[in-house]
């Protein structure tokens, strides 16, 4: 399953200047993640609770990356 967790690699991504799309099956976790990447000032492109759903097979992305650690 898609985990954004915490949202700490997305922030970090979009500190960098990546456009970064967060995915995640957890309300409670999305919701971190978009308040961490308020706290930094940085803006997400999009939060995604259902992602084979709420993605349609045209959405393209240059890259997905799922760390667990």
């Amino acid at each position: 399953a898609p985990s954004a967790g915490t949202g700490a690699q997305a922030v970090e991504l979009a500190r960098a200047g990546f456009l970064v799309t967060a995915a995640d099956i957890s309300d409670r976790m999305l919701a971190r993640c978009e308040w961490r990447a308020a706290e930094a000032g940085v803006t997400l492109a999009g939060l995604v609770h259902r992602p084979a759903i709420e993605t349609s097979e045209t959405a393209r992305f240059d890259a997905v990356i799922s760390c667990f650690f």
